[in-house]
């Protein structure tokens, strides 16, 4: 199921990262599988009159996110996903000069994988993410509680396996 994003959200979002508005960077298409972008010469030129690769390069890594708020329902069935870019390349043919127009796009048959993948593995990971991050809560709860009640950070360290210097690190400046 894919998410509509309006380009005006589009552009909201790339217009919200500083260094995005700076290049002046504006998408003009945005759907599901598909986004596009525009990056205007200047600010974005060298003293050669081309284009820079870190500018272009922001172009195409914002446009992923762009692409992934246009075709996953990160509000509804993956909220809680956070998806990043995992991989990037970009060939240089020839020197960027004036207007770059960059399209990303997914095939319906990546959407599904990546979709499936999430729905998969990823919710498992979530919640052995939020586990993990309860039981450092309660840890922390449980040693200040300790810390008050009198025991050393030998004995605290013992009961959880770890050594008392490790446990004075950890928590020292907060019990």
């Amino acid at each position: 199921m894919a998410y509509t994003l309006r380009v005006e959200e589009a552009a909201q979002f790339a217009s919200s990262v500083p260094i995005l508005d700076a290049m002046g960077v504006r998408v003009l298409e945005a759907t599901s599988g598909h986004a596009v972008a525009e990056l205007p010469p200047e600010p974005n030129v060298n003293h050669f009159g081309a284009t820079y690769a870190g500018s272009l390069y922001s172009l195409a890594e914002m446009l992923g996110g762009v692409l992934a708020l246009a075709t996953f329902d990160l509000d509804g069935e993956l909220a809680g996903f956070v998806p990043l870019v995992k991989e990037s390349t970009i060939r240089f043919r020839r020197p960027a000069l004036g207007v770059v127009r960059a399209t990303a796009s997914l095939a319906d048959a990546e959407v599904a994988r990546v979709r499936s993948d999430a729905l998969a593995t990823g919710k498992e990971l979530m919640r052995i993410a939020r586990a993990k991050h309860d039981l450092a809560a309660a840890e922390a709860v449980a040693v200040r509680r300790a810390r008050i009640h009198g025991f050393s950070w030998a004995e605290i360290g013992t009961m959880l396996g770890v050594s008392k210097q490790a446990m004075h690190k950890k928590y020292g400046k907060f019990a």
